[in-house]
């Protein structure tokens, strides 16, 4: 999926088109038959930080009943959270979806259609002190995984969630790699912002700002305004602004086309570590590693490991002179310790 900044963002438009197409028809169309379009445009608008779009496509959604509005719930319930969220009410979100004195689980749809809502959850209702709502929240999770052990996403979302529970880095970083393998990035960006808060409360601040340029760049290809502007707000404040400004277009080829995570894996590939070292580096999987070299070797057009250090020296030797690789290099922060592995 790269479509106008790559096919992430080129899906979401495709999305809200089909959708303001729907509406267009709505003379023609039953009210509860455009809930789908309602919740794709509001879901859009949530993540562009449009909230009156988003509350205007709310409010026609609750209108309708019937077969079809009971289908969408679940979804509506979500998006009605995410509006909540977004709009600073952190314990009408949580309570929106969950009701831990009655101890109903809510719909396994919502986290099976959003799987990074059970972390969400668990993080605002620690936030708002409703300590039994997040236990609520992360052992639904763990339940619906367990059931499902073949869904990738639902493994994801139950690290995840358990991860922000525990306040265990180890599990967050697993949480996001998983997401990635599911091809479910926004919720691998919200991992990565949950792993940079472990790091910042430990005041590791150069591991917080790597992984928060990680987040950034996965909000950034997906076309996420609020996200990455969230995300570039807290890495000016780390001192480490992210390198691609909000709305840059990443070229398709050559150094600045390269991602950070891709800069990353340059880095530790140039200093002569294997896939398996760099993976252990980076808290990655070896699949990943190997993922990011072949885009990388498409990128700048090479073949091998040697003609990539040839070209990555080139550009580090004119670093004085403010070409653009080194400048990047650099701005995705220095390399990380061995001991100490940073995605």
């Amino acid at each position: 999926m790269r479509g106008l900044r790559g096919g992430r963002v080129g899906r979401r438009e495709v999305l809200r088109g089909a959708a303001e197409t729907a509406l267009g028809l709505a003379d023609r169309t039953e009210p509860e038959d455009l809930l789908p379009a309602r919740l794709v445009l509001a879901r859009i608008a949530l993540h562009c930080g449009d909230l009156a779009t988003a509350s205007q496509q709310l409010r026609m959604a609750e209108r309708p009943a019937g077969p079809a509005a009971a289908a969408v719930k679940p979804r509506l319930d979500w998006a009605l959270a995410g509006f909540h969220a977004a709009s600073g009410r952190a314990a009408m979100t949580v309570r929106s979806v969950l009701d831990a004195e009655d101890g109903a689980e809510p719909d396994p749809l919502l986290f099976a259609e959003a799987p990074a809502a059970a972390a969400t959850l668990v993080r605002l209702a620690g936030q708002m002190n409703l300590g039994a709502e997040a236990g609520q929240a992360a052992g639904f999770a763990r339940r619906l995984a367990e059931r499902n052990p073949d869904v990738t996403s639902l493994t994801a979302a139950a690290a995840h969630a358990d991860g922000v529970l525990r306040d265990d880095l180890d599990g967050l970083r697993r949480a996001a790699e998983l997401y990635r393998l599911a091809g479910r990035p926004l919720a691998a960006g919200g991992a990565l912002e949950d792993a940079a808060r472990h790091e910042l409360a430990a005041h590791r601040k150069e591991g917080a700002a790597q992984l928060l340029a990680a987040a950034a760049e996965l909000y950034l290809d997906c076309g996420a305004q609020r996200d990455t502007a969230r995300v570039q707000r807290k890495l000016r404040r780390l001192g480490a602004p992210h390198p691609r400004p909000l709305g840059a277009h990443r070229p398709r080829s050559g150094w600045e086309s390269l991602t950070g995570a891709e800069l990353r894996v340059v880095r530790a590939i140039v200093d002569g570590r294997t896939n398996r070292e760099a993976a252990g580096m980076l808290f990655l999987s070896p699949h990943t590693v190997d993922s990011h070299l072949r885009r990388v070797f498409a990128k700048l057009d090479i073949n091998s490991r040697v003609e990539l250090t040839k070209q990555f020296l080139a550009h580090e030797a004119v670093a004085p002179g403010g070409a653009t690789a080194p400048r990047q290099l650099a701005a995705a922060g220095p390399e990380p310790p061995v001991s100490s592995p940073i995605e």
